[in-house]
């Protein structure tokens, strides 16, 4: 799952609260700003559940804004106090729309490009037949979206959890831990980076694939 749709809510939101500066509205800007934070909490949650925790540090701009709304404007009801304010609330608003403007253009390229994913059939017939992984087939495939995510984004092996070199299985073939309540299994997989072909070429334990109990 990526943020495309959130970050354009976002973006509409700031927008927004910039026509509601520029008609100098006390309330209806505090409504957008109310609005505004709630989305940058929903982003966090998401980039959180997606393992994305690195891009938080996007949204600084945007939580600049906020605290600077409840610093300064959330228990101003008063225009004239308001008003020495818009000046530099706009500006704030203007940052938070240059840092995502980006962030928006990288997800809909994503969200638009392809990455082509086959399977083995010993990696099929376990993930569609074994009970334990019949039982978490949304949480498997979570991990495969953001295999596939990864590498769109143009991951290399090695650079991530995602993407652990397995150096006793070949050389091309790469391995990603599966959270819990599985964090004993993994995915094993490769990656052509020419063709941008993923083929998913097992998935077990640790110990079921050759790792060891203890291997990280």
């Amino acid at each position: 799952m990526v943020v495309k749709k959130e970050l354009i809510d976002l973006k509409k939101d700031l927008n927004e609260a910039l026509q509601t500066l520029n008609a100098k509205n006390l309330m209806q800007t505090k409504v957008k700003l109310y609005s505004i934070e709630e989305k940058i909490i929903s982003i966090r949650k998401i980039l959180f559940k997606e393992g994305r925790q690195e891009e938080i540090a996007r949204l600084i701009n945007c939580e600049e804004l906020v605290n600077y709304y409840k610093k300064e404007l959330k228990d101003i009801n008063e225009f004239e106090l308001f008003e020495i304010i818009i000046l530099e609330l706009k500006e704030k608003i203007q940052s938070a729309l240059e840092s995502i403007n980006p962030w928006i253009e990288e997800e809909i390229e994503e969200s638009t490009a392809q990455i082509k994913v086959e399977y083995s059939t010993r990696y099929a017939d376990k993930k569609n037949k074994k009970k334990v992984y019949i039982e978490n087939k949304e949480l498997i495939r979570n991990v495969e979206s953001r295999i596939e995510q990864y590498f769109l984004r143009g991951g290399l092996p090695n650079k991530s959890p995602l993407a652990k070199v397995d150096t006793k299985k070949g050389k091309n073939d790469l391995h990603a831990n599966i959270p819990k309540p599985l964090d004993d299994h993994r995915i094993l997989y490769s990656f052509d980076k020419v063709n941008k072909k993923i083929i998913y070429l097992d998935i077990g334990t640790h110990k079921d694939l050759g790792f060891g109990s203890n291997c990280s």
